[in-house]
């Protein structure tokens, strides 16, 4: 069984390849099998987020209380600027 990874769709394209690369390090030192999914908008994630189709997710902080609603624990946050994007996992 897989943990399939979003990313917020806001985040630039540009960036993709990084979130893959992370994949890669979480699946290589958690053993698990990670996917990273790609939404379109929000309203697409919010809608796999209801579901439970999403484990582990790098949010927007829009979607904070969404996510600690649906039993999200957030696992990093950045150093310098407590308001910025979480990741989280379920």
């Amino acid at each position: 069984m897989s943990i399939n990874f979003a990313v917020a769709p806001d985040i630039p394209i540009q960036k993709i390849a990084s979130w893959h690369l992370l994949v890669n390090y979480l699946q290589k030192h958690s053993m698990q099998a990670i996917l990273a999914q790609d939404f379109m908008d929000f309203a697409e994630q919010r809608e796999a987020l209801q579901k439970g189709e999403i484990g582990l997710i790098y949010a927007s902080s829009f979607d904070a209380r969404l996510l600690l609603d649906l039993g999200f624990l957030p696992i990093a946050r950045p150093k310098a600027d407590a308001d910025e994007i979480t990741i989280v996992t379920y």
